[in-house]
């Protein structure tokens, strides 16, 4: 027997440790003086059977023929592969009606998806729906602004998706990433009558003063008053609102008035969990510790420690980008792993055919190839519960690469100087 090599030990206080796998995320108190036995498992199993049994049956100790990285990476590879579950992200543009300086998209005027693409989304949608063990499809629209083409691209989409999810018993969610300004009455009556459950993600970029000199019409006339009254009508309509609070600075003060502005008149939505708030440091600025500090008190108000309606989430999960089951199309049929990146030619990952069908390129298949073929992450004790994004780690990747190339470079010239 030996010692799995996912455990921690850590002193809790004078006189407990905790005993901690990140394989099996189970823990262990217990006293001082058994410290010194369970570094010894025979010894262990001599002197207290007991707790030998107990850290046996949950893997703390395990046969030494037992390959703990093996074990890891095929459960992580059940995650990543869940049959469960389809994520479809569209973009039904790049273009965009409000032009946010920190945006790190690259807009495209008239850009749309185009008859063909659209035919092949819903084949794709279609294809996906049909398999036997799919059980929910999850259609994400993103940008660019989602909602400038609602009428031409999203609302042929979600009938469809709508119409062929219940002829094949699957369940449809819906969700916007959107600046909330054509969150309409008009728009929300459609998306409610057709009983589609619809979450949105709106962009505040602070109280009224601070909203209104980023996000604003060509005129200069803000923008913030229409999109409180249009995410206040989507809420009493019973969809789910994440507000998206942009901090920079100087604004992050402000967004004290914009929770309060949403406790006042929506407090029974925060507390059913259709309401909930989200901060991100815009990321041209730096973080520093007194903005964390003033972030977490305004997170802890803002969203209620302990929600009885809404069950908190323990298990750490992978970014949507490694899941297998998920792939962002953009309009002209372009396959992407996520959105947190501008959607250059050169960076996509195959497209979308006639038929509905996802067609990888090389670029896709490196991508995920480097969720289990980092060595060091595979040496690494919090590997189990590690789920840094696949396209960070190709970038440290080529990073390593480059800097044994840059090394071996300078080492081959100082020896051609010296002649050695």
């Amino acid at each position: 027997m030996k010692w799995n090599k996912y455990n921690f030990i850590r002193e809790k206080n004078d006189n407990e440790y905790i005993l901690y796998n990140s394989s099996t995320d189970k823990y262990i108190i217990f006293a001082k003086k058994i410290k010194q036995l369970i570094d010894d498992p025979e010894e262990l199993e001599k002197i207290h059977p007991e707790l030998y049994c107990k850290l046996k049956d949950e893997q703390f100790i395990v046969e030494d023929s037992f390959n703990e990285v093996e074990y890891v990476i095929h459960n992580k590879r059940q995650i990543y592969n869940t049959s469960n579950c389809f994520r479809l992200i569209i973009n039904p543009a790049l273009d965009c009606n409000l032009r946010c300086w920190y945006c790190y998209e690259t807009h495209l005027n008239n850009s749309i998806v185009s008859d063909t693409t659209l035919k092949s989304i819903l084949c794709l949608i279609k294809n996906k729906a049909e398999f036997t063990e799919l059980k929910q499809i999850f259609i994400s629209f993103f940008g660019g602004e989602p909602l400038m083409k609602f009428n031409k691209v999203v609302w042929p989409i979600l009938e469809y998706a709508k119409r062929i999810c219940v002829e094949n018993q699957k369940e449809l969610l819906v969700s916007f990433t959107t600046n909330g300004v054509l969150l309409t009455q008009q728009v929300v009556d459609k998306l409610y009558d057709a009983e589609l459950p619809c979450h949105f993600q709106v962009a505040f970029d602070g109280n009224e003063e601070f909203h209104n000199k980023i996000k604003k019409l060509a005129n200069g006339k803000g923008l913030y008053e229409t999109t409180i009254n249009n995410v206040m009508y989507g809420l009493s309509k019973g969809f789910i609102f994440t507000i998206r609070c942009n901090y920079t600075p100087e604004n992050m003060h402000s967004f004290d008035e914009v929770i309060s502005l949403f406790q006042d008149v929506a407090e029974t939505c925060i507390e059913h969990g259709l309401l909930e708030f989200d901060f991100h440091r815009v990321w041209q600025v730096d973080e520093t510790s007194t903005m964390e500090k003033s972030i977490n008190l305004l997170e802890s108000r803002a969203n209620p420690p302990k929600n009885k309606y809404k069950p908190e989430a323990h298990s750490i999960k992978p970014c949507y980008a490694d899941n297998e089951n998920s792939v962002v199309i953009n309009y002209n049929g372009d396959l992407y792993s996520c959105t947190a990146k501008d959607f250059n030619p050169e960076e996509r990952e195959g497209y979308l055919d006639e038929q509905g069908i996802l067609v990888y390129n090389e670029k896709h298949l490196n991508r995920i190839k480097t969720r289990f073929s980092n060595p060091s992450c595979l040496e690494c004790k919090i590997f189990p519960i590690c789920y840094v994004c696949s396209q960070k780690k190709l970038i440290w990747e080529m990073f390593l690469v480059l800097t044994c190339l840059q090394r071996k470079i300078r080492k081959q010239s100082y020896l051609k100087e010296y002649k050695w």
